[in-house]
């Protein structure tokens, strides 16, 4: 038993670094939401929050294309005869797994700073992996652990000490890595699997955003802090 779990921390640990490594830096993320900001269109001016949610749509919406392409991109191999099939279920299922949650990382942090919230913050930034993983890792499961745990302790996500936040990543990781061969039994099955991997990988993008986006907003709501934002947002409409 202890031998297992050491295996499924090392395959958590493992996973957390392949997607760390991939995650673009802060300024790149940060410049992608001005850039969302600046292609909306114009919302009613009294209404920041209606402006914040169309934007965050819009960012939701080109991850989601980006894991689209992900999915079936790496269920391609299973197309060729042979060792095609075997190859999608195994390397083209953990790389799948990696890029997704790479997407939905970053999708988080771009979510976060349109939100308010400075994800130059080593802290802001543990959070939003934390808050993308469990996400993922509850929409793929449809179980809730995590967050009954959450509500167990009543005590927000965002609310975890730095070690503890760390140390239910590597968990969080662990279980979508040894989830991802259930998945690669999919991907293995020919054409079917692109489809499958495409279309299963966007409505998963999709539900995570915006269950991060209620997430930030319940932590938005409890933040003073974040008026001046919402002043600015008032501001941009106006300019638009």
């Amino acid at each position: 038993m202890r031998d297992r779990r050491a295996t499924d921390e090392t395959k958590g640990r493992k996973l957390l670094n392949a997607v760390e490594r991939f995650v673009s830096e802060p300024e790149v993320l940060i410049e992608q939401v001005e850039a969302a900001k600046a292609e909306a269109a114009p919302g009613p001016a009294s209404d920041p929050g209606e402006r914040r949610r169309r934007i965050a749509d819009r960012i939701i919406g080109q991850y989601a294309l980006g894991a689209a392409v992900s999915g079936g991109a790496t269920s391609l191999p299973s197309l060729f005869p042979g060792l095609g099939p075997a190859l999608a279920a195994t390397a083209g299922a953990m790389l799948d797994m990696a890029v997704l949650l790479k997407l939905e990382v970053e999708m988080t942090l771009c979510l976060s700073t349109l939100y308010g919230f400075d994800i130059r913050d080593e802290n802001e930034r543990q959070i939003a992996f934390l808050m993308a993983s469990v996400s993922t890792y509850e929409n793929r499961t449809g179980e809730t652990f995590f967050h009954d745990l959450v509500e167990a302790e009543t005590t927000a996500i965002w609310n975890y000490a730095p070690r503890e936040i760390a140390r239910l990543l590597i968990v969080v990781m662990a279980r979508i890595a040894a989830g991802s061969a259930a998945r690669g039994i999919l991907k293995a099955i020919p054409l079917a699997g692109v489809v499958a991997g495409a279309s299963l990988n966007m409505i998963l993008t999709e539900s995570v955003g915006k269950r991060v986006c209620e997430e930030l907003e319940r932590r938005r709501m409890g933040r003073s802090d974040l008026d001046e934002q919402d002043q600015e947002d008032v501001v941009t409409a106006r300019e638009d």
